[in-house]
């Protein structure tokens, strides 16, 4: 039973929320009503199986553990009406309306759903890479990033742990170019359910197994490098959903098991405080409480 959960739930969850997505729109739901209650639904199956199958039993936490990324997905998602946990729906409800009156349309509205649901991941996903790796690579990028990385452990609501102004680029990078091209809201919002659930799977302590989609999505076997405590290691798998863009560009990291430690490693930690979180754009290297002295070296 395990080992059939443990193959089963990444390819069920994630294909399964996007087709129950586009189901529930064809039968009247407001495409922002569809994304809002798919992803939430899919944090419900993933926190059982955390508890019955975990990647790593030291990344399980209770509930009291899980409020400061609680708060982040709130206060973030009604700070930025973009977290796609509460109210990303509302932003790409919000493009589709931007594009049906301003797209250029130079989108192939003829093609099957399908066909149109594919290209807009990889056009979404194009963008939103190259914003990921800037992130990274520049300073002030990174200070907005930095929160997101400080999760020392692993589990679904890690997805949530992000700087609002973090989340707005992002999100941002994905949406904003698709609507000025003349994507449909009904597409925007099946790439919405797709981002959503998949940060939820790429997060997740479950011992997922993943097989051949670690050859195109950037899965939990791949985001846990990029969350290392080894700058060098998380300078990598830049991809939030496909892994595609980092084979072309050569940004691919997957040499088996799992990183040693997760976090800010060897520049430090930051308190759980939301408020630190939110000043720590500006205030990156006072905030920082040392390094364990256990940290893995850069």
């Amino acid at each position: 039973m395990r080992t059939a959960m443990a193959w089963a739930l990444y390819p069920v969850l994630l294909f399964g929320s996007i087709g129950a997505a586009w189901w529930w729109m064809s039968v009247g739901w407001r495409p922002s009503a569809a994304v809002m209650v798919l992803i939430t639904a899919a944090s419900i199956p993933l926190l059982l199986a955390q508890q019955v199958i975990p990647a790593r039993p030291d990344w399980r936490g209770k509930p009291k553990d899980f409020s400061i990324d609680l708060l982040h997905m709130a206060i973030t998602g009604l700070a930025t009406e973009g977290w796609r946990m509460l109210t990303l729906g509302l932003l790409y409800e919000g493009a589709g309306a931007f594009s049906q009156r301003f797209g250029i349309g130079l989108w192939p509205t003829s093609w099957p759903v399908i066909a149109q649901f594919v290209l807009a991941v990889l056009v979404g996903e194009f963008l939103a890479y190259w914003m990921h790796r800037s992130f990274h690579r520049i300073p002030v990028l990174w200070r907005l990033h930095a929160v997101h990385h400080s999760s020392e452990r692993m589990y679904v609501f890690a997805a949530a742990r992000n700087h609002p102004m973090n989340a707005v680029l992002m999100h941002s990078c994905h949406v904003l170019p698709l609507a000025a091209l003349g994507v449909p809201v009904e597409i925007l919002a099946l790439s919405g359910v797709f981002t959503g659930v998949h940060g939820l799977l790429q997060h997740c302590n479950v011992d997922l197994r993943h097989g051949w989609f670690n050859l195109l999505f950037a899965t939990a076997d791949l985001h846990r490098w990029h969350h290392s405590g080894v700058r060098a290691e998380s300078d990598t798998n830049f991809g939030n959903n496909l892994i595609l863009w980092d084979r072309v560009f050569g940004t691919v990291h997957l040499p088996g098991g799992m990183p040693k430690a997760v976090g800010l490693g060897d520049d430090g930690g930051l308190p759980e405080n939301y408020l630190v979180h939110l000043a720590a754009p500006f205030f990156l290297y006072r905030l920082l409480r040392p390094a364990p002295a256990t940290s893995a070296p850069e």
